[in-house]
């Protein structure tokens, strides 16, 4: 049976390993950053463990059967103009997992803590024409902003 349910440190190694793993598929695919760079500094269970405690930020795990099928993770933030912004950081889910509905169930989770925090909008960045978007689009996100890469010869 699929719970979503909120990380606790007991869960680190499972979700290292999937968070990981991701990265390392990311960065093949796409050439980008290296699999181990968080791309917010600090180690990946540093950050993490600073962020439990902070009410501003969510970090949920799929536990089927006792073992984490996925990591997602959200947060909010005052922007300069005072409007409250809600932020998707990530969905992982373990390679072994895909197509169960891991995704779908935690992104479902990660908007429901975002709508409970009252923010005027929830956005995030996934990579474009990937199997992340079309989930993504399919809860009703849109694009808003483009990023153009140029990879140097």
């Amino acid at each position: 049976m699929m719970k979503v349910r909120a990380l606790t440190p007991n869960d680190f190694n499972e979700v290292q390993r999937i968070h990981s793993e991701g990265n390392q598929e990311i960065a093949a695919r796409e050439k980008l950053l290296p699999a181990h760079d968080t791309g917010y500094g600090g180690s990946w269970v540093d950050v993490t463990s600073d962020e439990l405690g902070d009410p501003s930020h969510c970090h949920l795990v799929v536990d089927l059967s006792g073992h984490c099928a996925g990591w997602g993770h959200a947060y909010v933030v005052q922007a300069p103009d005072q409007t409250l912004i809600g932020y998707i950081a990530a969905i992982y889910v373990a390679s072994s997992m895909r197509r169960r509905g891991v995704a779908t169930a935690l992104l479902n989770s990660l908007i429901e803590w975002l709508e409970g925090q009252k923010p005027n909008r929830i956005e995030l960045t996934v990579v474009a024409n990937s199997e992340a978007a079309e989930v993504y689009r399919r809860r009703g996100f849109r694009p808003f902003l483009e990023t153009l890469v140029h990879e140097p010869r």
